[in-house]
């Protein structure tokens, strides 16, 4: 799904494993946060929660330094 979405920004060099964390955002379900590498050098960090029985993108691309 990260992969997916990622793409639209340009290509992606790595994309690492979701990182588990519990959030507000999220409300009481768990949220993921994925970090993602492009082509040219920039990351960003996408977020995602699981609800409704399946996982949704919730923010993203957010980049950082």
């Amino acid at each position: 799904m990260v992969r997916e979405e990622a793409a639209l920004t340009g290509p992606t060099v790595r994309v690492w494993a979701p990182r588990l964390r519990f959030a507000e955002d999220c409300g009481p379900l768990q949220e993921a946060v994925v970090q993602v590498r492009f082509a040219d050098s920039t990351q960003a960090v996408y977020t995602a929660c699981f609800v409704g029985g399946g996982w949704g993108l919730t923010a993203g691309p957010l980049f950082v330094d």
